[in-house]
C-alpha cells in the first residue's frame, strides 16, 4: 500500500509528488498520458512561479533548455514601461505566504509544457516517487464513504486496483475523478478571455514584450528550440471577428 496516491501527473500532481515525496512519504504518481507530450496551455511564467520552480529543484534543468529574461517591455495604447521584479519583492511575498522567502529569482520565462512536465516527473522521481504513465484511473474505491486507493486501466486494457492511505486528485479542471466523487465546483467564473498563439523562428529576443491597444493584446517570449512564442488575447465577444 502507498501512503498517497497523485492522480494526474502534469504541473500540479508531479509538485505535489515531489513534495510529499521529499518528506518520506511512500508516493505513487499516476496519469493517462504518456510523456514528455504537450497539452493545450500558454507557458509563460513570472518570476515568482520561476522562484517556485528554484525551490523544487528544478530550475537549472529548465535554465538548460530554456532562454530566460530579467526585464519586460509593457507598452499601454502606446505608453511603454520597461522593468524588472526585484528579488527583494519576490522573496517578501514569498515570505508572506509560506513564511520562508528563500529561493526567489527574478527570471521570467516560456518553457513549452512538453519539457517542464517531464522536468517535473523526473524530479518526483528522484526524490522516490513511483511513475505510472499510460495509466487510466476508472474511479475511487469507497470503504464507509472513505477513500482506501482507486481502480485503474493500463495501457492494454488491464484492470486493476491501487490502495493508499489518501489520495490527491490533480488531473485537471475537467476531473473525471471529481466528478465520480461527486465534488462540486466553487467560485465558477465565466470564460472572459480568448488566446490564441503559435511558434516562430527568426523573432530573437533578449527580453518579454507585452503590449496592449484597446482590449486587445499580444505577447512575445522567448521560449525552447530557438523559437519565440507569439500570443494573442482579449474578450472572448471578440473572438469571431478575430
Amino acid at each position: 500500500m502507498d501512503d498517497v496516491i497523485v492522480v494526474g501527473a502534469r504541473i500540479a500532481g508531479a509538485a505535489t509528488a515531489i513534495h510529499l515525496a521529499n518528506k518520506g512519504y511512500r508516493v505513487r504518481l499516476v496519469d493517462k498520458a504518456e510523456f514528455p507530450s504537450d497539452v493545450l496551455s500558454t507557458h509563460f511564467i513570472w518570476p515568482r512561479g520561476v522562484s517556485y520552480l528554484n525551490r523544487l529543484g528544478v530550475l537549472d534543468k529548465v535554465l538548460s533548455l530554456t532562454p530566460s529574461a530579467s526585464t519586460v517591455s509593457y507598452t499601454l495604447d502606446g505608453r511603454q514601461i520597461i522593468g524588472s521584479v526585484p528579488i527583494p519583492i519576490t522573496s517578501q511575498r514569498l515570505e508572506q505566504v509560506h513564511g520562508d522567502g528563500r529561493g526567489a529569482v527574478e527570471n521570467y520565462l516560456c518553457i513549452r509544457r512538453k519539457y517542464l512536465d517531464q522536468i517535473l516527473i523526473d524530479q518526483a522521481v528522484t526524490s522516490g516517487a513511483i511513475f505510472q504513465s499510460g495509466t487510466q484511473v476508472e474511479g475511487p474505491i469507497l470503504e464507509e464513504g472513505v477513500i482506501k486507493g482507486v481502480t485503474i486501466r493500463n495501457a492494454e486494457g488491464v484492470r486493476s486496483t491501487l490502495e493508499a492511505k489518501c489520495v490527491v486528485i490533480a488531473d485537471g479542471r475537467f476531473s473525471s475523478m471529481a466528478k465520480k466523487l461527486g465534488i462540486t465546483e466553487q467560485d465558477v467564473r465565466p470564460d472572459s478571455t480568448f488566446a490564441y498563439w503559435g511558434y516562430f523562428s527568426g523573432l530573437p529576443l533578449n527580453q518579454v514584450i507585452l503590449e496592449k491597444r484597446g482590449r486587445l493584446a499580444i505577447g512575445l517570449a522567448p521560449t525552447n528550440d530557438n523559437q519565440t512564442m507569439v500570443l494573442v488575447w482579449g474578450p472572448k465577444a471578440n473572438f469571431s471577428d478575430f
